[in-house]
């Protein structure tokens, strides 16, 4: 899935006082970064994007990307697995006289990963409001009977492929033991 984002850099921001935006995402591995960058940047506006404190594009620690009239696709491959899910784009704009305005999309994919499917389920499906979930399911036959539904159709499939997923995980590392190793397990 692909998130998009644009963000206006005021003219005169500063390199040492950037604008800081969050883009929300979802958990998944964050897969490309796509910046859009129009004509009139003339190199006096850079953006970078975080995750806390940490660079995550441009690679090189401190460096930020300038251009002008460009849009390119930069592969990567970023674990966003724990809350928040959200990448923070950091922009400056030397331009005295102008705002400029980079948009961003960027791709996330969630699959190959039931953690990650389990966790959509639960953050998209299950009520927020815990209590009212019990008050529910007790209270009223379709409610139970829509959280039995959720839980064997959703749940349980995406439970099960994970607990195979392990097991065939502990299938191959039996098979390359020793049996010393096997014995000591």
């Amino acid at each position: 899935m692909n998130f998009q984002e644009s963000v206006t850099i005021p003219a005169s921001t500063l390199l040492e006082m950037p604008l800081r935006v969050s883009i929300r995402l979802t958990a998944g591995m964050v897969t490309s970064i796509h910046p859009l960058v129009p004509s009139g940047c003339y190199g006096l506006t850079g953006v970078r994007i975080l995750r806390g404190s940490f660079q995550l594009w441009p690679m090189t620690e401190g460096e930020w990307f300038v251009a002008d009239q460009f849009t390119d696709s930069f592969p990567l491959e970023f674990p966003l697995t724990s809350a928040p899910y959200e990448l923070i784009i950091e922009g400056y704009n030397l331009d005295d006289t102008y705002d400029h305005t980079i948009s961003f999309r960027i791709g996330v994919s969630r699959q190959g990963d039931p953690g990650l499917a389990l966790l959509d389920v639960i953050k998209n499906k299950v009520p927020d409001d815990l209590q009212e979930l019990v008050v529910s399911a007790v209270d009223s036959k379709g409610h139970t009977r829509r959280l039995v539904s959720l839980v064997d159709n959703e749940l349980l499939p995406i439970l099960k492929a994970s607990l195979k997923a392990q097991q065939d995980l502990l299938t191959v590392s039996y098979q390359t033991m020793s049996m010393k190793e096997l014995l000591n397990f």
